[in-house]
């Protein structure tokens, strides 16, 4: 092997090597996001719930008071 594809050969090596690490930072920074974004989801998911819930009580509790009033 010549001088010259000896040191090409490690160039693309090194580009490899680089090209490697930044898409394994790459893929965690992502994996992070879907993470925090599933997590928010399930808390907006959570506080739907708890809306629901609060709003079907005050219903009840205006119904019943209305029924109370007459």
């Amino acid at each position: 092997m010549s001088l010259l594809e000896k040191m090409f050969s490690e160039v693309l090596e090194r580009n490899y090597r680089q090209h490697d690490r930044i898409q394994r930072n790459e893929d965690e920074r992502l994996r992070k996001i879907q993470i925090g974004l599933k997590q928010i989801d399930e808390l907006a998911e959570s506080f739907e719930q708890r809306m629901d819930l609060a709003a079907s009580e005050m219903e009840q509790m205006i119904l019943k008071n209305n029924k109370i009033e007459k």
